[in-house]
């Protein structure tokens, strides 16, 4: 068992016998002291070792249930498969096969001390469990310093009382959280890196990373020493701060490098804008998709909330045309677990109309309809 690992078990039974009847775990349903936690996580290692189950898939929601048995697992350092909620039945199966499980936690008809000074006492669970950056913020993280996971219900409350937010950079190559905006100083960029992480920039200014990283993606090559993480950056003193994907930038037909995901925090900013996605390799008009707030919003008021945004944006990242689109979402496949655009998918539904020669009559040319091109 690695040193880690130990340590944070270690820590649980310390808080159970410091304070048990402190709340570790709360769903919105049910609750789960400290001194009921390891209890709860012996009996499910016991279920474990008498199936002789040594990889499994996760598929539960999120909740008391998936954090009993993903403790479980990692006790007793059983492989673990996460498997998220979206996933269809096609993917489901293959990721059985593909991964070899043996067992599986579902429906039976699927197959610190770099954040102890916070003083974090609740962590409220906005992702799913089954991804990286949750699973470890969100779960061994509060766990490790005798927090509570914060049933959304609470929310209001938090927003009331005010929710400090550090921004930070991370990816599941390198065991989620490389960099963080700390308490305290000032905020620049996406913050310093942790102890953990060694940061460079190549010299096409692509971030790489050593330091924490995974063995490497089943059935692809191991990583090495130095990851690649396909984002641009660049240094401000110790901080680092983020241009964009090396991969999502576009070059406009007048040789402008823009970040588009700089453009859609713009436009989503708008009350009205609920998703974006903007365009413009080789032409001379940036164009996007916009998913309104309210489905009624008629276009006079969403072409004011772009004219809006486009005022906070230079000439040559700003939207000259728009169209409507239906929500992007994980079971249309357009949107990733954790939130994120899927590019190719979307550039190819929509293919004609974001390519195309349009030429617009106003500075936010729209066109209403919410099909695909």
């Amino acid at each position: 068992m690695s040193a880690e690992r130990r340590r944070f078990l270690e820590a649980l039974a310390g808080h159970a016998r410091a304070f048990p009847d402190r709340v570790a775990l709360d769903d919105g349903q049910a609750q789960l002291s400290y001194g009921e936690l390891l209890p709860e996580v012996r009996r499910r290692r016991e279920r474990l070792a008498a199936l002789g189950a040594q990889r499994i898939g996760l598929a539960l929601d999120n909740g008391l249930d998936w954090a009993l048995w993903d403790l479980a697992l990692l006790s007793d350092e059983r492989v673990a498969v996460p498997v998220p909620g979206f996933f269809s039945s096609t993917q489901r199966k293959h990721l059985v096969a593909s991964a070899g499980l043996d067992s599986w936690l579902g429906d039976a008809d699927e197959a610190a001390t770099l954040v102890a000074p916070l003083g974090i006492r609740h962590h409220l669970a906005l992702l799913s469990l089954s991804t990286l950056l949750e699973n470890i913020g969100g779960l061994y993280v509060p766990l490790w310093l005798g927090a509570t996971r914060l049933a959304p219900a609470l929310l209001t409350h938090a927003e009331q009382a005010g929710w400090p937010v550090f921004e930070g950079y991370g990816l599941s190559e390198c065991a989620s959280v490389v960099s963080l905006n700390r308490p305290g100083e000032a905020a620049h960029g996406v913050g310093r890196p942790l102890p953990h992480a060694t940061v460079r920039l190549s010299d096409s200014g692509e971030v790489e990373i050593k330091g924490a990283t995974m063995l490497g993606y089943l059935g692809e090559p191991p990583i090495g020493a130095w990851h690649s993480s396909g984002d641009l950056g660049r240094f401000e003193g110790d901080h680092l701060h983020l241009d964009g994907r090396r991969r999502e930038i576009f070059i406009t037909a007048y040789g402008r490098n823009v970040d588009p995901q700089w453009v859609e925090a713009e436009l989503t900013l708008q009350p009205m804008i609920a998703q974006a996605l903007v365009h413009g390799e080789a032409l001379d008009h940036n164009r996007a998709l916009i998913v309104p707030r309210d489905p009624l919003a008629d276009d006079d008021t969403l072409t004011a909330a772009i004219s809006a945004a486009n005022t906070r944006l230079p000439d040559y990242a700003r939207v000259h045309a728009w169209r409507r689109a239906t929500p992007f979402t994980p079971a249309n496949d357009q949107l990733t677990a954790n939130g994120r655009l899927r590019r190719a998918t979307l550039l190819n539904i929509y293919h004609d109309w974001l390519t195309a020669q349009v030429t617009p009559t106003s500075p936010a040319f729209s066109t209403s309809s919410t099909g695909a091109a």
